[in-house]
């Protein structure tokens, strides 16, 4: 009963972050800092690109996906507090520069673990579909359900985002979309210099959820290729450069 209660008031492990419903005075309390999160890294990047190495084991691959996520929460977060702080202090430019540098985070983090057929939905949906087919059910009900459960789990929003998972898919066509309307509705509130509009920005939020559960995305599962590793490298490169560009 008390984790039913967690879910229904939003309460989530302390590792997550980005894939909460946004919204004011939002806590972090990771288990890692940036400059820690950043050394292992690079010391991953540095296996992966080593000349001499010809094969990846999955669980090297798989805790690298792991490292990536933890690393883009942490300055995630990062721009969440100085977003917030120029959303108080009307201070414009940064708080637009803020929220450009958080999209591009979402955006690439949903590249990179597109190359991650264990976090990436797409792969996820066509496990189901194939499954459908083994037992002669509706596959595109299947996945609907699938959606449902990853998000908002009933259509009142009674649990939302039950499972919280990072996964490709999610990313780019649910939990960003979501924090792009928590956006404008901050900067309509900053221009216009009139109080957040906590109603509106609700509705529209719902709206969004309920679009992806009823639609879901077009994205094609990725397979993991002999090109994966340097496309892979070049997205956690750009990844890096994030981090200061304020």
């Amino acid at each position: 009963k008390q984790w039913y209660q967690r879910r229904v008031r939003g309460s989530f492990p302390d590792s997550c972050f980005i894939y909460r419903r946004p919204g004011f005075d939002m806590s972090f309390d990771p288990n890692s800092n940036v400059s820690d999160n950043l050394e292992i890294l690079q010391n991953y990047l540095k296996i992966i690109l080593h000349k001499q190495v010809k094969e990846y084991s999955e669980v090297l691959v798989y805790d690298l996906s792991s490292v990536v996520q933890s690393y883009a929460e942490l300055v995630f977060y990062e721009k969440y507090v100085e977003m917030m702080s120029a959303y108080r202090k009307k201070e414009i430019n940064l708080f637009s520069s803020c929220t450009q540098i958080m999209i591009k985070t979402m955006s690439l983090l949903d590249e990179i673990l597109s190359l991650f057929p264990l976090k990436s939905l797409p792969c996820h949906e066509d496990s189901v579909r194939s499954f459908a087919k083994l037992v002669n059910d509706n596959p595109e009900k299947l996945v609907h359900d699938q959606r449902l459960q990853l998000t908002t789990w009933g259509y009142n929003n009674e649990v939302l985002d039950y499972a919280f998972k990072m996964w490709s898919g999610l990313l780019n066509n649910y939990y960003k979309l979501r924090w792009e309307v928590f956006f404008d509705f901050l900067q309509l509130s900053l221009f216009k210099n009139i109080p957040f509009d906590q109603d509106g920005y609700e509705l529209k939020v719902n709206e969004v959820e309920r679009k992806f559960v009823m639609k879901g995305s077009s994205a094609n599962c990725i397979s993991w290729d002999e090109q994966s590793i340097s496309k892979l490298a070049q997205l956690i490169n750009t990844l890096l450069l994030l981090q200061n560009s304020v």
